[in-house]
């Protein structure tokens, strides 16, 4: 059976023709039965003939040869009839509808926390988390080469062509591209798609970036100590509070006067002094009760 996997896992026409010489030379009779009942149709189950269309990866059969055979005994059997297979079937395909349902609403809604990186924002819930966790693995591996500068062979396309989804180098592209591409909708095949009969969704608008304060670095136990940092539950001071002179959780920097109008203030000098036109006039010049304001004639006495 080994020999019989080669062959048919070979990328290659004279590849498989070696490995059937190979099937001959170990059992005549196996490989006559794979002449007569299997390799007429290679163009179905031989890696170099499927490479060419799209099967997303499913080449094993062996799960619908046995629902055929349940369904050949049952229409054998003395109620065998296409209508009773229909009943007994209706039931086990409303159960997989009502499933496959609640799944893609479910890839619809929920991310997972791998899934959550800014390079999946314009696939995640669109493309099925499954598809997207496999993409992940690739781009580890992407980024080993890239952050390696492991040599890199050719791009054949056939990876592209089977599975309808991002090749290990479209996504060394990517990366080599410092944000200039990214992954999009468009480069998975619809079948990868949680809504299939949608169109091309259009881009979304991103959530905001977190906004950090600018505030002095303390260290860990310090913000421990006083409720603070990352883990804290203490309340941030507010903007109003951040710029208030007064307050403790005011920056140096914000404590500096502002510029003074020059139409209010006018536009003297520090070091300029102008002396005053009149005489100084002291606070009881303007008179108490009873009591008549001082004279220029007094000011000029005292």
């Amino acid at each position: 059976m080994a020999t019989f996997y080669e062959a048919v896992e070979a990328i290659s026409e004279t590849e498989f023709e070696e490995k059937r010489k190979v099937l001959v030379s170990k059992s005549k009779v196996v490989s006559d039965y794979l002449d007569l009942h299997w390799w007429k149709y290679k163009s179905r189950i031989v890696r170099y003939c499927t490479s060419k269309y799209t099967h997303f990866g499913v080449r094993n059969t062996s799960t619908v040869e046995e629902t055929h055979a349940k369904i050949k005994a049952k229409l054998k059997s003395s109620q065998g009839n296409l209508y009773t297979v229909f009943k007994k079937l209706l039931s086990w395909w409303t159960i997989a509808a009502s499933e496959t349902s609640l799944l893609l609403t479910q890839h619809a809604t929920i991310a997972s926390h791998l899934l959550q990186k800014s390079r999946y924002n314009r696939v995640v819930r669109i493309i099925t988390r499954n598809t997207l966790r496999e993409t992940e693995r690739l781009w580890t591996d992407a980024e080993k080469i890239v952050n390696g500068r492991i040599e890199r062979s050719a791009c054949s396309g056939e990876f592209r062509a089977v599975h309808g989804r991002p090749c290990l180098h479209e996504l060394i592209a990517i990366i080599e591209s410092n944000g200039r591409k990214y992954i999009t909708p468009n480069d998975f095949d619809k079948h990868w798609w949680i809504y299939r009969n949608d169109g091309t969704a259009p881009q979304r608008i991103q959530d905001p970036a977190t906004l950090q304060q600018g505030r002095f670095k303390k260290s860990t136990r310090r913000m421990r100590l006083s409720n603070q940092g990352s883990t804290g539950t203490g309340r941030d001071p507010t903007y109003s509070e951040r710029v208030d002179q007064n307050h403790s959780a005011t920056p140096p920097s914000a404590t500096q006067n502002a510029a003074q109008d020059p139409q209010v203030f006018g536009t003297q000098a520090d070091d300029q002094v102008v002396p005053f036109e009149s005489a100084f006039l002291p606070a009881r010049s303007w008179g108490y009760a009873g009591r008549e304001p001082y004279s220029e004639q007094n000011i000029a006495e005292e």
